[in-house]
């Protein structure tokens, strides 16, 4: 796609189709978000050059000629019937199908997936069940223990935390880490001496085999200031809640509690959270929509050609080792 904005209505909407990603703010539900988008991209697609007004047949009149037969004069006329101010918009909440893919719960932001028409939403289902990494960032405060592993929910306990330092930390998740990798190579139905899982597991791409259980592919400490503290973490097959869990789990084993203070999806596979293509919410329109479609189209089509096979994923991770080191 050119980088000239299409101005006619029509058209637009004709190529509204396929998969992107949109960021979505802490503090906003799935269903505002889906009612946000839908009615940005109506009042946007709504500004461009419409269709033109339908014409209806008014009257027909035969012409007789000495040298022609007979000539027949048809009358159009404008059909008021089918003007704007009669029909309302050319474009409504109707028009428009937003499916998603990977939930984000309302307090967590960052990187949400969608699909837009019949299209996107097959397309967000496949790549869902494709089960590719997602990488969080997740703030926590040490000393608290609630319900849901978040401050929005009732505290059940306090503890202390001053005993906790950066390599207690690193210790509890090298364990943890190492876990999940074991788990994953034991799910992944090869021979855990085998050369192919060697190979495999070297590389980032081992993967359980058929299950959605969530895994933990990695997980490291990016900054502490006790009592609060961030860990990256990259998963598979998990959710918001889940990774809630995994923080509060991670300071069991350090002996105190914590609570989840903010929750960021910074990649979903292809979709990255400061690429230009991940849209604000201010950016939501009918031509910034087109382009990020037309920008993310070939990069999913690799993966997506692929057949569900769980070796045969994403090299995500392996792209991940080799930025960091």
């Amino acid at each position: 796609m050119s980088n000239t904005p299409i101005v006619y209505a029509p058209r637009a909407y004709g190529l509204l189709s396929g998969m992107l990603a949109v960021y979505k703010p802490a503090g906003v539900g799935i269903n505002s978000l889906h009612d946000k988008i839908v009615t940005k991209l109506v009042t946007d697609i709504n500004r461009l050059e419409q269709r033109p007004q339908k014409q209806r047949l008014l009257q027909t009149k035969s012409i007789s000629d000495s040298t022609i037969e007979s000539l027949v004069s048809k009358t159009y006329v404008p059909d008021w019937s089918d003007h704007p101010l009669v029909t309302g918009p050319r474009f409504t909440n109707d028009n428009f199908l937003i499916s998603f893919g990977n939930l984000l719960d309302a307090d967590a932001c960052g990187v949400q997936v969608i699909g837009v028409d019949k299209k996107g939403e097959n397309l967000t289902k496949r790549y869902q069940n494709m089960g590719l990494p997602r990488k969080y960032k997740v703030h926590g405060q040490f000393g608290f223990a609630s319900m849901t592993h978040s401050p929005k929910s009732r505290i059940l306990e306090r503890s202390t935390w001053d005993h906790v330092t950066a390599d207690k930390i690193s210790r509890v998740l090298t364990t943890i880490q190492v876990s999940h990798r074991n788990a994953m190579l034991r799910d992944s139905g090869l021979e855990l001496s085998s050369h192919q899982a060697y190979k495999l597991a070297s590389r980032g791409l081992l993967r359980p085999k058929g299950g959605y259980e969530p895994v933990i592919v990695d997980i490291k400490l990016s900054s502490l200031n006790l009592p609060h503290f961030v860990l990256e973490i990259i998963c598979i097959n998990d959710n918001c809640a889940y990774v809630r869990k995994i923080l509060h789990e991670v300071a069991v084993e350090l002996r105190t509690n914590a609570i989840c203070t903010k929750l960021q999806v910074v990649q979903d596979g292809v979709f990255n959270h400061d690429s230009e293509h991940t849209l604000l919410s201010h950016q939501i329109n009918t031509n910034n929509f087109l382009k990020s479609i037309f920008y993310y189209r070939p990069l999913l089509l690799p993966h997506l050609a692929k057949k569900a096979d769980h070796f045969k994923k994403n090299n995500f991770i392996e792209k991940q080792n080799c930025a960091t080191s």
